[in-house]
């Protein structure tokens, strides 16, 4: 068991605190029969192998034994490291798809900020690349086993071989049946909502998920998934009966859009958007509108729901700019709507530095202060001042 694992060069590989060394003490403490021990190693995994979703050079040969670990049935918190391992995968498709959308834009800050020359910048880039492709092909090389495990009888198990399914993106054609079965047929709704996501997000859209999304006798939370794959999958096209039902279960089951959201993050299955509330941008201008007042009341009386903040903008504003002088009677009903929510938020200017981000997205620069967003409001100002002119009192 673990054969090789001290036969690699860890101290030539790296992770996000330095060299790899330690990872192998960390590796043979997931088989511990003491729980704060296994405990600590996973917490150390996460920060060092996976900080913040990043790949590093010893992501790859850790893969290798996580597989093997997962192949004993003895091993402990099992469905912990498919969990791990699909956050790798995601991590590495996220970052990969990023790069070689903005190589270029990567490119010119490697040169402008490290000072790097050009020939160094894309040396770095392929090199980040490769790194990235070794720990994606490492995690698909147990793709059979994942896809045996989407029978465990552990819902935990059958979960997290899910979530790990959808972020290894070759396999998809070969896994959609399984997942279009799975959706009518497990007995955990979780499940069942992940693989509904899972079919919009591979655009394997049928009938069977408008027959759950229109199925009154379905669970919410599998109602809102099957809702949520179809906005996926038919985008502009999505139709004003399946916002009805989105709208309605996100007013009657807030928990409901909590939950999806968390699994959406809890594995990683963002290479196309971050959150889940992200594929809502894609509506056309009437849907969009329709769902912006139960989304509204959501963020205003749910304190778990902050991620909202963009989706309300983007709904609300689309691609429109508030011009500097514009002043709130500028606005359309449903952006004031949206605008006055935010202000009801006082939590939510804590990260002052994230609202001006998002507001100066839609032409409003308030610096992240919350009674400059209320001077707008009442009328007391435009959507820009000068720099001279602006506030400098606290929030």
């Amino acid at each position: 068991m673990l054969e090789g694992l001290d036969d690699i060069q860890w101290d030539q590989l790296e992770h996000a605190y330095g060299t790899a060394e330690d990872v192998p003490d960390k590796v043979r403490a997931l088989l511990s029969h003491k729980e704060a021990e296994r405990r600590w190693a996973q917490e150390s995994l996460i920060m060092g192998v996976l900080h913040q979703g990043s790949v590093y050079s010893s992501t790859a040969h850790l893969v290798q034994f996580l597989i093997e670990l997962l192949h004993l049935p003895g091993t402990p918190d099992r469905a912990w490291l498919l969990e791990y391992l699909a956050n790798i995968a995601g991590g590495a498709y996220g970052r990969m798809e990023y790069l070689e959308k903005k190589h270029d834009h990567v490119m010119q800050d490697y040169i402008q900020r490290l000072k790097w020359s050009e020939i160094r910048a894309r040396q770095e880039i392929a090199r980040e690349l490769n790194t990235l492709a070794m720990a994606k092909q490492e995690v698909q090389k147990g793709i059979d086993y994942y896809i045996a495990l989407l029978d465990d009888r552990d819902e935990a198990m059958r979960l997290a071989a899910t979530g790990l399914l959808l972020n290894c993106r070759e396999y998809h054609p070969q896994i959609n049946s399984r997942f279009s079965k799975i959706a009518s047929s497990d007995p955990s709704p979780l499940v069942r909502s992940l693989c509904l996501l899972g079919l919009g997000i591979t655009r394997s859209h049928s009938n069977q998920v408008s027959g759950i999304c229109d199925d009154e006798g379905e669970s919410n939370l599998v109602r809102m998934a099957a809702a949520f794959s179809l906005v996926i999958t038919r985008a502009k096209s999505t139709s004003m009966e399946t916002i009805a039902i989105l709208s309605k279960l996100i007013v009657d089951q807030p928990e409901s859009l909590g939950k999806l959201h968390g699994l959406h993050q809890r594995f990683m299955i963002y290479f196309e958007q971050e959150y889940i509330t992200h594929y809502l941008h894609a509506l056309d201008v009437e849907a969009g509108e329709s769902i912006i007042s139960p989304l509204t009341e959501l963020y205003v009386m749910q304190r778990g729901y902050g991620f909202l903040l963009e989706t309300l903008l983007q709904l609300a504003f689309g691609d429109q700019l508030l011009s500097p002088d514009a002043t709130v009677d500028a606005l359309q009903n449903k952006q004031r709507e949206v605008l006055d929510a935010i202000v009801q938020r006082e939590d939510m200017w804590q990260f002052s530095g994230n609202m001006d981000f998002a507001l100066q997205d839609i032409g409003l620069f308030c610096r992240g202060r919350r009674n400059e967003m209320v001077a707008f409001l009442e009328g007391k100002r435009p959507a820009r001042l000068p720099q001279s002119n602006m506030n400098t009192e606290g929030p």
